[in-house]
């Protein structure tokens, strides 16, 4: 029998290792088996949210069904975490006489490590597993600097990927792989738990009160096309304004690969070529497309920055204040800072946060509160429905200035000014502070008398807490 193992990559279009394992099995006339493992307690370790988990549990369930549909017999396995894999997946492919294993890559160090092993286990026990590259627009290693080197700055990244896609074409990114054709196993065809079944541990399904993420590759698919012929066209204007839909919202079936990054690359081809969106437009986005690749390829090539450690190493040394009081308070939207606090009551109440007030409030974390980073990229962990660790670490290493290509460590964003710009009205802050929806548009950013509001004052004075970061870094 042949094997696909699913993990972040949770389609049956474009997937390439899945699309292989299908012509394989057609070739030999053997059975395609696809399987799933679940590592509850790996999730934990990772400070993997119940609301991450519960889309992913709701994304296997309708991967299930879309196999069901095309003949392709699924399972859905358990253990505890990733040391437990290669000896699960190696007695699970001998009881079935399973002969060759076919997986897409995952860059983080954990997994990495994981897979390392099964391909040691399997191979000793002559089963062959087949690695194929997915998660990226094109191989990590096939971008390089003239003398070999991994780029460390983001611009002269995308410039090579854009110039290899350009120059050629579908070599250096791959089509959109076809859907495959249904087996029509006589195996069993769909074994996968309901919602809270112990094969995901103690988690529970988290409710989404703001954005309904329904679960899938055809709500994935669906969002995409509506995203390109509706929003794409004013994507450079809208996407820093959190108070209007302007993002593709696409980023939690992206995390679970419910879609490929091709399929939202050629989708916005598209959508230029029928003159859906301008070219410029289309540009914009495949730039943040390219950002996430950006930040998976500095997992293959600097795999120390998946061990909680900052890319530049002298930024270990930094003297955090860390007062816990303060992150509480950051945490539960309690600052004095309209657009902070409006910010972190959204993730709260829906798992989700616009990107700028990503940026806004990590930024607000590091520079003003003078807290370690990794105290923040621990809490959107635990939070964000979308939560991928290779773009929710680079995000919060660019943020904090210790990462790849991040701001000069003297760019400190004024919270206030940053309210000012992108919610000029105080319509998203309004949204989400009740206290502040009679507060005078002119005072929304920051209340000259909050107490009347029953809104709180600032922990912190901007001017004073940026000086004391300054002074912080530069001692080092």
């Amino acid at each position: 029998m042949v094997l696909h193992w699913f993990r972040a990559d949770l389609r049956l279009a474009d997937n390439p290792a899945l699309t292989q394992a299908q012509a394989l099995a057609e070739q030999l006339a053997v059975p395609l088996l696809t399987v799933y493992i679940s590592t509850p307690a790996q999730w934990r370790r990772h400070d993997v949210g119940d609301a991450r988990v519960d889309f992913e549990t709701r994304s296997v369930q309708a991967l299930a069904q879309d196999l069901y549909a095309h003949g392709i017999a699924f399972h859905c396995l358990t253990c505890p975490d990733y040391a437990a894999v290669p000896q699960l997946l190696l007695d699970w492919c001998r009881a079935r006489g399973i002969t060759q294993v076919f997986a897409n890559r995952q860059y983080e160090f954990n997994e990495t490590e994981r897979d390392r092993n099964v391909h040691r286990i399997l191979r000793k026990s002559s089963i062959e597993i087949t690695w194929y590259h997915d998660q990226c627009l094109m191989k990590p290693e096939r971008v390089r600097t003239q003398n070999g080197d991994c780029y460390t700055v983001f611009t002269p990244y995308k410039n090579n990927v854009l110039r290899q896609w350009h120059t050629h074409m579908q070599h250096a990114l791959p089509s959109v792989a076809p859907m495959p054709a249904g087996t029509h196993n006589t195996l069993n065809l769909c074994d996968v738990p309901a919602m809270g079944d112990a094969f995901w541990g103690d988690y529970t399904p988290t409710p989404h009160t703001h954005v309904d993420w329904v679960a899938g590759e055809s709500a994935a698919q669906a969002r995409l096309d509506a995203f390109c012929a509706e929003t794409l066209h004013r994507y450079a204007q809208d996407r820093d304004h959190p108070s209007v839909q302007g993002t593709s919202g696409l980023s939690p079936y992206l995390a679970v690969g419910a879609l490929s990054a091709r399929q939202c690359w050629h989708r916005a081809q598209l959508a230029v070529q029928t003159q859906e969106t301008s070219e410029l437009a289309a540009e914009k986005w495949q730039t943040e497309l390219i950002w996430r690749d950006f930040y998976r390829y500095v997992m293959v090539g600097f795999p120390y920055v998946g061990q909680n450690l900052p890319f530049k190493r002298n930024t270990q040394g930094v003297a955090w204040y860390n007062d816990n009081t303060a992150f509480v308070a950051w945490c539960e939207g309690r600052t004095g800072y309209p657009l902070i606090d409006a910010a972190m009551r959204c993730l709260n109440a829906t798992n989700f946060m616009h990107n700028r007030l990503r940026m806004v409030c990590a930024m607000f974390l590091v520079k003003d509160l003078l807290i370690d980073w990794r105290w923040g990229e621990r809490y959107f962990a635990q939070k964000l429905i979308d939560f991928d660790f290779a773009s929710n670490n680079g995000g919060w290493q660019w943020s904090a200035s210790t990462g790849n290509d991040s701001v000069p460590y003297f760019r400190i964003f004024n919270p206030t000014k940053q309210s000012e710009t992108y919610d000029a009205q105080g319509v998203f802050i309004k949204q989400w502070l009740p206290e502040l929806r009679d507060c005078p548009v002119k005072e929304i950013h920051a209340p000259k008398n909050p107490q009347q509001f029953g809104y709180p004052t600032p922990i912190v004075a901007h001017a004073q807490a940026r000086q004391r970061f300054l002074d912080a870094w530069q001692a080092l």
